[in-house]
């Protein structure tokens, strides 16, 4: 289903529309970015699963979308690119609960050395 939304949303036709309907762009950007993030989970340990995750925040940035979403989108790039995520980064998704998840990341990280997004995504 996030596929097909993603499908729709990169439309041409829809593109058009958010260009000559400005006033729309932060609904679309934000659901756009929701959309990339959730492909990108899909296709979790594969390279175009990065892709997506980045492609979400790049459209997350044209909005005014809460520090909480763009920090969690960051650590999961990081955690993607067998980096470490900063506790300032960790600490600031503290809202939605999205913590516990990177928190999980970086302990996945220093077991293994590496990222396996569903395994640390899921404990």
């Amino acid at each position: 289903m996030q596929s097909e939304n993603l499908e729709f949303l990169n439309d041409p036709q829809v593109i058009e529309y958010i260009e000559k309907n400005p006033s729309e762009a932060q609904d679309y950007f934000s659901f756009l970015s929701f959309t990339e993030f959730h492909v990108a989970q899909n296709l979790a340990g594969s390279n175009e699963s990065i892709k997506h995750f980045e492609s979400a925040l790049f459209h997350a940035k044209k909005t005014e979308i809460d520090e909480d979403w763009l920090a969690y989108i960051e650590g999961t790039i990081l955690y993607l690119h067998n980096k470490s995520i900063p506790d300032e980064i960790i600490e600031k998704t503290s809202v939605s609960g999205n913590d516990r998840i990177l928190r999980n990341f970086n302990h996945g990280l220093k077991e293994r050395g590496s990222s396996s997004y569903l395994e640390d995504y899921s404990k």
